[in-house]
């Protein structure tokens, strides 16, 4: 089989190129898709739990997480909620021990907590919980 002098050379480029599949493809071939899948679940159990243990700390929500991001506000009177909940992520974020995100959806400012991290468990949920709660708590005595 004769190959031409450009055949060999995409040949030779496509050998040294890195085999990125390889990160996932040796895992499954290894353990298998039930660990994967365990993983995962893991990760939707945890955010509908965060999502039942926020709301019953007062915040609400936009609705059940979509997959495993759920979003959440502190809810203000007097038309406050996205000052507040401003004030709120930042002082969670300067502090350092758990990272949240933020975005506007619908002119209101929600805080979002994504659980991914394959060492995420229940004890770093509980941690957030209670991270979130006492800074809201700070946050209370001094707003105005």
């Amino acid at each position: 089989h004769v190959r031409s002098r450009r055949q060999r050379q995409m040949c030779i480029r496509d050998r040294t190129r890195p085999f990125r599949g390889l990160r996932m493809w040796l895992p499954l071939k290894i353990h298998g898709i039930a660990p994967f899948r365990a993983a995962l679940n893991e990760k939707l159990i945890l955010s509908k739990y965060f999502y039942e243990q926020i709301l019953a700390c007062g915040f609400q929500s936009s609705g059940p997480p979509q997959l495993t991001i759920t979003t959440f506000w502190y809810p203000m009177d007097g038309g406050e909620n996205n000052d507040f909940n401003k004030e709120l992520i930042q002082s969670i974020q300067q502090e350092g021990r758990i990272f949240l995100s933020s975005t506007m959806i619908e002119n209101r400012f929600v805080i979002r907590l994504c659980v991914l991290v394959f060492r995420t468990h229940k004890r770093e949920i509980d941690i957030a919980i209670k991270n979130i709660v006492q800074h809201k708590d700070q946050l209370l005595e001094t707003w105005q």
